[in-house]
């Protein structure tokens, strides 16, 4: 697959086998925080529904995948430091 439409999923390899085989057995999806998981779901279902807090991620999330339902939240918070993050991620 195209690495433009996939994000890593930070879970060890047997959390990613277990999240996969019940995200398989759903019918709708919410998360908090969206990213890899979210991605990854989104292979299985369509109704994905994900509060998230950042604006700009969102859109990075969006230009992976589309079909993404996402509630912004302004919590005002910053948790961490945008320039540590990995650039295949900005």
């Amino acid at each position: 697959m195209d690495n433009r439409y996939t994000m890593k999923i930070y879970m060890k390899d047997d959390e990613i086998k277990l999240f996969t085989k019940y995200i398989k057995q759903s019918k709708s999806y919410l998360e908090f925080g969206s990213g890899g998981s979210s991605i990854e779901a989104s292979k299985y279902i369509n109704d994905i529904t994900t509060i998230e807090t950042d604006n700009e991620w969102i859109k990075k999330v969006k230009n992976i995948n589309n079909k993404i339902n996402f509630i912004y939240i302004n919590i005002d918070c910053v948790w961490y430091d945008k320039q540590k993050i990995p650039s295949n991620m900005n």
